[in-house]
């Protein structure tokens, strides 16, 4: 990959604070509602109100960590959790190992 010029970092994090700013007001904004339901003998006897809520909250937040991610990524910048890929490499020699028959 090519070094990002300067414009490029810098539309990116423009994209990047505009796509967390949107999404974490809506998130905000939802868990307020659901706070303010809690207030309510209705939130109590319709408790699948707020599971629905809680899953809104959570693809959200997903949403915007993939596309963020996405961005950063785009110009070299995406940040790379060691441990988990270790996990990961060790899951899939596990597999490996579990797949072939070999156990330790």
């Amino acid at each position: 990959m090519a070094t990002p010029t300067t414009n490029q970092l810098r539309s990116t994090i423009t994209e990047m604070d505009s796509a967390s700013q949107d999404a974490f007001s809506e998130i905000a904004t939802i868990a307020k509602l659901a706070l303010a339901s809690l207030e309510t003998p209705d939130a109590y006897t319709n408790p699948e109100c707020m599971a629905i809520v809680l899953n809104a909250i959570f693809d959200r937040a997903m949403d915007v960590e993939n596309n963020i991610n996405a961005m950063a990524e785009e110009v070299g910048c995406n940040y790379k959790d060691q441990a988990q890929r270790r996990r990961m490499d060790a899951r899939s020699k596990a597999r490996e190992t579990t797949s072939s028959g070999v156990t330790a």
